[in-house]
């Protein structure tokens, strides 16, 4: 998959806001420190998960999403951020 448009980075180290407006995720780095890693990400305030993810333990990875990646219609939340030690999101918007 290609990132034809104009794509940002954003590293997280913990719960909250990642990116305070509408945005699309199309990318994921990550590095788990010791134990499983969760990694969950919501529009905003709603209840519904937008991505959620259960990495190895001590490990690193990248992530394209398909398509044209998750559309975040408010915002990108970290909501749980577990056994992570940073998480680099590839955005647009």
């Amino acid at each position: 998959m290609s990132m034809d448009s104009d794509v940002k980075a954003v590293t997280i180290t913990g719960t909250g806001a990642a990116v305070s407006r509408r945005a699309r995720v199309r990318g994921i780095f990550y590095h788990v420190g010791g134990g499983v890693g969760t990694l969950t990400f919501k529009d905003g305030t709603d209840t519904t998960v937008d991505i959620t993810l259960t990495l190895n333990s001590n490990s690193d990875g990248y992530m394209l999403l398909p398509g044209r990646g998750v559309l975040f219609e408010t915002n990108i939340n970290c909501t749980a951020f577990t056994n992570m030690t940073s998480v680099t999101l590839f955005y647009e918007g």
